[in-house]
């Protein structure tokens, strides 16, 4: 216990320590961005904005161009945050209707343009425009204006994590399907594993125990609430279910000739799934089958059918 504590204060003195390191970093940049050649008119166009009497407004505006900032930094290639529709009610409140808005997008590339056809009018960033160093200028004038705090700009900024994947449908890759041919003489054909096969050895029990061991110490180890829950995410087992949702298993289906038939599908995706699947990889996908399903658990089997 007073191990863990200790490890507990190092790992806070670190945190302390890169976050003072990541300040003077970002210190350093502020200084360095009064360089850029779009800084003076960056800094203009917020001064416009931080003038506005409305507090209310200036809180508003700012957060919709730092998020509109921070898209084209995050994901410059990305053709929905390069084109804003001034239609829409929260880029008007941010642009048209707040002084500096659109000073501050035209500082950074973004032209205003009119479709002839709808006559909607929108401010829209060129193709040519690829730099994403003014935008990181423009979230640090925000942060250092006071319009932005440094962990909403962090925020904004960090790269979004890939969406999850979806249980219930195939996965993102494809089936990703594959034959296995037998050989002259396929043991897997003919052969039946029996039950002792199947069943836990010595060292998967001695381990197994030891697991359950050092399961019941750590729960009866005094801690707070916080610090359990810390310890619980850290060892992911509060996840464990999240992460077997999003990703793929494995099913492989033996045909009396002895091929394997093999491919990838999502954990909760129905059975009748599987069924389309193999048929289709049949020569004579009209001929009737039925699918014995024996599922692996520890030492013992399950024989399902459908």
């Amino acid at each position: 216990m007073r191990r863990e504590v200790l490890a507990e204060r190092e790992k806070r003195r670190a945190e302390r320590a890169a976050a003072a390191a990541a300040a003077a970093a970002s210190e350093a940049a502020i200084d360095a961005d009064l360089s850029h050649p779009a800084c003076a008119a960056i800094d203009a166009a917020i001064a416009r904005l931080a003038a506005i009497p409305d507090r209310a407004v200036v809180v508003g505006a700012a957060a919709t161009l730092a998020r509109v900032v921070a898209n084209v930094a995050t994901a410059p290639e990305d053709a929905r945050y390069r084109r804003l529709r001034l239609a829409n009610e929260k880029i008007a409140a941010a642009t048209t209707r707040a002084d500096g808005g659109v000073a501050l997008l035209e500082a950074l590339g973004f032209v205003a343009i009119e479709e002839p056809e709808s006559g909607d009018a929108f401010l829209a960033l060129p193709e040519s425009v690829r730099d994403v160093a003014p935008f990181q200028v423009a979230i640090r004038r925000f942060v250092s204006a006071g319009l932005l705090s440094r962990a909403a700009a962090s925020a904004l900024t960090t790269p979004k994590p890939p969406p999850r994947a979806d249980p219930t449908k195939p996965p993102s890759n494809g089936r990703e399907t594959r034959v296995f041919l037998p050989a002259v003489t396929c043991a897997a054909a003919v052969t039946e594993l029996p039950d002792e096969y199947f069943k836990r050895d010595a060292s998967e029990i001695q381990a197994e125990f030891k697991a359950a061991a050092e399961r019941r110490e750590n729960a009866g180890a005094l801690m707070t609430k916080a610090w359990r829950e810390k310890n619980m995410n850290k060892n992911g087992d509060d996840d464990d279910d999240d992460k077997a949702d999003a990703r793929p298993v494995t099913v492989r289906v033996r045909v009396p000739d002895g091929c394997v038939l093999e491919g990838k599908f999502m954990p909760r995706e129905p059975i009748a799934v599987v069924r389309e699947w193999v048929s289709g990889a049949l020569r004579e996908h009209f001929r009737a089958f039925a699918l014995r399903c024996v599922l692996y658990a520890g030492p013992h089997t399950t024989a399902l059918a459908w």
